[in-house]
């Protein structure tokens, strides 16, 4: 607590002293409610919300506190006005350094009224064997905890991301028994706040059920959320309620690549209309990603805004008419029906590839960083009553139409560059 102290203090000259007294002495309390017809809703500070996020990869981490805080207000200002509530992240995901979500992020957050998803890194190349590193993860955990739990803009802890794809098989047992324990102290240090661990779909579920079950507990504030690219969403989550875990499921990434901006907005927009399809039991989910200019090659392929936040294309837009309608009933296009769990293996698309190996320390030069500040807002969103592109029927593939297509937001048209990485696979969908 003292810490917490500190940590406002040094905040009150960054952040409006009501935004600040709010975020640092007011924790907010994120519960699920099942309601009488077995439907789920999610509840933050008592209020249902539909869950509208944002991966938000923007590397303000060098900043000095001050122009951070006037980015990330920039930043959420946007997002807000969009009808986004709910901003997700990463630590060093993929092998690459995220930005450092703090308390700054967090009080500039509550300030416009935006929950955060604190992310704790599991590294999958890590050895889930050896008490110690077991150890210090959970010395990460109560370090987090400490420091950010009683923050007004708290949401979840987002404990691990991808770890089960991106580790070796004969790992996954020693990871399993670890990760409970530390999703445990979480849950015992702060029961005001759910858990959720994100994989690539859902091919990893079975193994994440029977480390429940085998462990006697079968957890039910521990949250799934589904990472999905380039595939139809609906016949995924239709499925999610076989899984019998009595919990609803977040869509935590999503993503459509397609041959041109006007066939992104219409991809991405079917994806969410996928998503809101299941309202008794998918929380909502998170598009990915804010910014061209995050730490991942493949961000200047899939952000949705370039460097000084202006949209890159319609897509960012086109979500924004449907968000801000929230919450609205499901599209007549949904097929509601239960379906079985599938047969294994699955084929994951899996656009986001690991960083490649490490240079050596002695061989890597750093720049100077140069900070350009901060560009204006852009104009304004369309209204959401403007018409907006119907979506494709499930399981079709959406194709851009010149007379169906929104507006262009600033630009017109965008050069996709063609991006390598030493790790790219054939599942690898972002690898050009």
């Amino acid at each position: 607590m003292r810490l917490l102290a500190l940590a406002a203090v040094l905040l009150a000259a960054l952040v409006p002293a009501g935004a600040l007294a709010s975020a640092a002495w007011g924790p907010s309390q994120v519960t699920l409610a099942k309601l009488p017809d077995g439907s789920f809703q999610y509840l933050v500070d008592g209020q249902p919300q539909v869950f509208i996020g944002m991966g938000y990869d923007a590397i303000y981490r060098y900043l000095p506190d001050e122009e951070r805080a006037a980015m990330y207000r920039r930043d959420f200002g946007i997002l807000r006005d969009a009808g986004v509530n709910t901003i997700t992240g990463w630590d060093a995901d993929k092998g690459y350094e995220q930005d450092k979500f703090d308390e700054l992020t967090l009080a500039v957050a509550d300030e416009y009224g935006l929950g955060v998803v604190m992310p704790l890194n599991l590294p999958p190349e890590g050895d889930y064997r050896d008490e110690t590193f077991v150890q210090a993860l959970l010395d990460q955990a109560r370090q987090k905890l400490d420091r950010f739990r009683d923050f007004h803009a708290l949401r979840m802890w987002g404990v691990g991301n991808e770890v089960l794809w991106e580790m070796k098989p004969d790992m996954h047992p020693a990871f399993l028994r670890a990760y409970l324990r530390i999703v445990d102290l979480f849950h015992e240090l702060d029961p005001n706040h759910p858990v959720i661990y994100r994989e690539a779909e859902d091919v990893y579920m079975p193994e994440l059920i029977s480390a429940l079950r085998d462990s006697g507990d079968i957890r039910p504030w521990l949250l799934f959320g589904l990472n999905i690219y380039n595939k139809d969403v609906r016949p995924l989550l239709r499925r999610w309620p076989s899984y019998g875990l009595d919990r609803p499921v977040l869509v935590s990434e999503f993503g459509a690549e397609a041959d041109s901006p006007d066939g992104r907005a219409v991809a991405y927009l079917d994806m969410w209309r996928g998503i809101r399809c299941y309202p008794s039991f998918v929380l909502g989910g998170a598009p990915y990603v804010w910014t061209t200019e995050g730490p991942e090659p493949t961000d200047k392929v899939w952000g949705l805004m370039d460097g000084n936040a202006w949209p890159v294309d319609g897509t960012f837009a086109t979500l924004s008419s449907v968000w801000l309608n929230e919450p609205a009933a499901p599209a007549p296009d949904c097929d509601g029906a239960p379906m079985s769990v599938p047969e294994r293996p699955q084929t994951i698309s899996r656009p986001r590839p690991p960083a490649p190996a490490p240079v050596a320390e002695a061989a890597i030069v750093k720049a100077p960083l140069v900070v350009s500040a901060p560009a204006p807002a852009p104009p304004p969103l369309p209204s959401p009553k403007q018409a907006v592109n119907p979506a494709p029927s499930p399981g079709s593939s959406p194709k851009p139409s010149a007379s169906a297509a929104p507006a262009p937001v600033r630009v017109p048209t965008v050069t996709v560059p063609k991006i390598t990485t030493s790790r790219c696979t054939l599942q690898h969908k972002r690898c050009r």
